[in-house]
């Protein structure tokens, strides 16, 4: 894809549009994230169709920025709703995972924007430049994707999966899944602190911008309402859906994953059962017809007065 190409631009608006309603509509903390993740998407895709530097510029941060936030936020929540033995007395995630719920607290922050992370910098940076340089439907549809995607993967995701009523018996998180958590976090949390080290890196370098403003907390600080006023009104529909009897869906979950790690062992279990199943009658058969060939030869050979 190439910067200022026009057709990106409704690409993209297409993408923050279908993906922010379907992590609104989601009921499963992973489908929330992953629907929130194509909306985020959407909003590059059509910041690169805008193709201004400065918008470019605020690209590159949010993907290096998002990167870290998405792969926190898969790792945490895709732990806390894990398939598992499902057990009425076992305490809550947050209660039984400390160390992973904090992780997760990271991860709503990055998700949301939140002043001190990594997210904030980045999405502040390129808020600006659409503001700067975009049409003005384009800077309405980035607020939207924005609000949408910090009330799905920010605020609902984390709740649902921490803090539902689903409890599931499981191991102690690994040294090296709790490592990646605090490696990533770290990053969040460093570049949130200290913003130059990415503006050093992305091109063009180096851009002076000040994320921690007035102006850029204000504007946060709206996106986050937003985000808010969309959590409240998919919580209503919410209720309302759960009033007509459709539930929240908290097990396992028809996603990719699901193809190679469930579907794909089954498919090749069944073709391995197949196939030794060919070969045990293949064997079976060929030994019959040594059988009755062995039979049939020997005694008539006897009769003759010729050896077998």
């Amino acid at each position: 894809m190439f910067g200022g190409e026009p057709a990106l631009a409704p690409i993209g608006a297409a993408a923050v549009i279908g993906g922010g309603a379907l992590a609104a509509a989601s009921t499963h903390p992973r489908a929330m994230l992953s629907y929130g993740h194509i909306a985020q998407t959407g909003v590059l895709v059509m910041a690169l169709g805008v193709g201004a530097p400065l918008i470019l510029a605020g690209v590159a941060a949010v993907a290096v920025t998002g990167l870290f936030a998405n792969v926190l936020a898969g790792l945490v929540v895709g732990r806390a709703t894990r398939p598992g033995a499902a057990d009425s007395a076992a305490p809550s995630v947050w209660a039984a995972a400390p160390a992973t719920t904090a992780m997760a607290g990271v991860a709503a922050a990055a998700a949301i924007g939140a002043p001190g992370v990594a997210t904030f910098a980045s999405g502040a940076l390129l808020q600006d430049a659409f503001a700067r340089q975009a049409a003005d439907w384009t800077l309405v549809v980035f607020v939207l994707g924005a609000a949408g995607m910090a009330a799905a993967a920010g605020v609902r995701a984390p709740i649902v999966a921490f803090f539902g009523a689903s409890r599931v018996r499981g191991q102690a998180p690994s040294y090296a899944f709790v490592l990646a958590c605090a490696i990533a976090a770290f990053i969040l949390l460093a570049v949130g602190a200290a913003p130059e080290w990415l503006f050093a890196l992305v091109p063009p370098s180096p851009i002076m911008f000040a994320p921690y403003d007035w102006d850029h907390l204000a504007e946060r600080l709206q996106l986050a309402t937003g985000a808010l006023a969309v959590l409240a009104i998919v919580t209503v529909l919410g209720r309302r859906q759960s009033r007509v009897g459709v539930a929240a869906h908290t097990g396992p979950m028809r996603d990719v994953d699901w193809i190679y790690r469930r579907l794909g062992p089954r498919l090749l279990a069944a073709l391995a059962a197949a196939a030794s199943a060919v070969f045990a009658a293949w064997v079976v058969a060929g030994a019959g017809v040594a059988a009755a060939g062995g039979g049939v030869g020997g005694p008539a050979a006897e009769r003759d007065g010729r050896p077998g």
